[in-house]
Formats: C-alpha cells, structure tokens, sequence
C-alpha cells in the first residue's frame, strides 16, 4: 500500500488531512500511529479549522521535518539548506493547486458542508501531498 493510499485510508476513517498525512509515514519516522496523530491533531482544517495553512501540507512539512529536519545544534547554513527543501515541497504543492492555504483551496460558487469538501478537494491534497513526500524521499535518501 501507497502512503497516499494508507492517508487516504486514514483520512476516510476520520483523521484529519494532518493527522492522515502524518500517521501514513508514523512507520517511515519510528512512531506508532496514535502518536502521530495526537501530533498532528491541531493541524487539521488549516489549524483547528481557522483555514489557515492547509492541514495536508503541515502535514508533510511535520514529516519532513521527523525525516530530514535539525535539532538544537545546528549550523546557519544547514537550516538554510533545509528550509529551501520544504520551501521546494510546499511550492510543488501551490504550483498543482494555485495556493497552500486551506481557505484558498476551499472556494466554492455555492455553500457546502465540512463533509463535502472532505469528499471533493481534500482528498486530493492529502493524495497528493504524501505523493510529493514519497518522490522527495525517492530523490533522497533518508540518512538516519
């Protein structure tokens, strides 16, 4: 099983986007999944659903952080590195959608319910996000 098809599972099951992105790499980050998802817990809905950053990509940035990120000792020129790379992952996310904030993606002619954009937009970004996380590990290995 894919991780977009394991988020997905676990988005259906009701996760959340960020809970569903995170606890479908807890395996890849050394996690149980409850773990992962009492970590993302806030992040979904654009965080606590005040539609903000889109719970999918918080999501992938908290599993490229668990994967790639720095601790407490680290060089100036290694964050800089690093935030490049999320920067490269989010950007490939608003270049497929137009925007990384959720109350931007969430844009419809007529007023649906919290259900409705689940089922028709973002499953997609979940989709979509742990596909970016999957050919960003592909291209890098993680060292740990």
């Amino acid at each position: 099983m894919t991780h977009a098809q394991k988020a997905l599972k676990l988005f259906d099951g009701g996760c959340n986007c960020a809970q569903a992105l995170v606890a479908a790499f807890a395996e890849d980050m050394g996690m149980d999944v409850d773990t992962a998802c009492r970590l993302s817990a806030s992040f979904g809905g654009g965080v606590g659903r005040m539609h903000d950053l889109c719970g999918a990509v918080s999501g992938m940035c908290m599993v490229l952080g668990a994967l790639y990120g720095f601790g407490s000792t680290v060089t100036e020129e290694d964050k800089v590195a690093y935030y490049e790379q999320v920067r490269r992952l989010v950007d490939g996310f608003k270049d497929k959608y137009g925007s990384y904030i959720c109350r931007e993606l969430l844009v419809s002619d007529e007023p649906h319910d919290h259900a409705w954009f689940r089922l028709n937009y973002c499953v997609h970004f979940v989709a979509f996000a742990a596909d970016l996380l999957d050919e960003y590990i592909a291209s890098h290995p993680v060292l740990r």
